[in-house]
């Protein structure tokens, strides 16, 4: 059984799929997930966020066309095999509150 539960905020599920400072960290906690160490967990408006974000990182030209469809395929193919494997779930915002919260915030 799993024990730790860790909320990803939008900021932190970007870094799973674009390369950005963290995002060794986030590939590190990923691994946990896959291994059954721990539970990821995020809010169903972080979704809606992170497909902002990828859509904003098109229009900036920080990723090319086919990368961002490539991103957002592997971001929701992703949210459904973890819930599959009972290793992902969605919290209400309130219930993030009072998880273990990963923020990485770089200047």
């Amino acid at each position: 059984m799993k024990e730790e539960m860790v909320y990803l905020d939008s900021s932190a599920i970007i870094k799973r799929y674009i390369e950005e400072p963290g995002s060794l960290e986030i590939r590190s906690l990923y691994k946990k997930t896959y291994a059954g160490e721990i539970v990821v967990s995020h809010s169903l408006w972080d979704v809606g966020e992170v497909l902002g974000a990828f859509d904003r990182a098109r229009s900036l030209e920080r990723i090319a066309e086919d990368d961002y469809h490539t991103v957002k395929r592997r971001f929701l193919n992703e949210i459904r095999l973890l819930s599959k494997q009972n290793a992902f779930t969605y919290l209400s915002q309130s219930s993030a509150t009072s998880t273990n919260t990963v923020t990485l915030l770089y200047s």
